[in-house]
């Protein structure tokens, strides 16, 4: 199983707009990491889960366009910022297809240490805006696959 984890892109503030939307910059880096995804990393899902907050929504709306995940997108519960990560690690454990999660810090980067180490505060990896992390399980046993930020394109 894969799993891949998209932090959301850059977004307006919630002085400037209450219900921080993506920014042109966030818009645009989301769009190159859904381009290059598809074109390069033959992404192949069921679903795309993403938290009821505006930001991941529009996120997973560009995503769902390029790499097309069998059954769509779906707002999910317990993928906000500070949702426990532990919540997400038994629910994987019973699935079997590739997925998508789009999503929020410190949750992300929780849900990555927790599933590669065991400990949700052994923070391995810095998860920046609109990048994409691919987690691989096999034998039971989750390592990180690849990573690309919208940079690195």
């Amino acid at each position: 199983m894969k799993l891949y984890l998209v932090r959301h892109g850059d977004y307006i503030s919630g002085e400037d707009n209450p219900k921080k939307p993506l920014s042109e910059k966030g818009i645009k880096d989301i769009e190159k990491i859904a381009d290059y995804s598809k074109r390069h990393m033959n992404i192949q899902i069921r679903e795309i889960w993403h938290s009821g907050k505006l930001r991941a929504l529009q996120t997973a709306n560009i995503l769902a366009q390029h790499i097309e995940p069998l059954q769509g997108k779906k707002k999910i519960e317990n993928l906000n910022p500070m949702d426990p990560p532990s919540y997400w690690a038994n629910v994987l454990k019973k699935e079997k297809d590739n997925l998508m999660m789009v999503g929020h810090l410190p949750f992300m980067a929780k849900l990555v240490a927790l599933l590669v180490t065991g400990d949700e505060n052994n923070n391995i990896i810095r998860i920046q805006m609109g990048q994409m992390v691919c987690l691989i399980k096999e034998n039971n046993e989750w390592k990180v696959h690849w990573v690309i930020t919208p940079e690195d394109i």
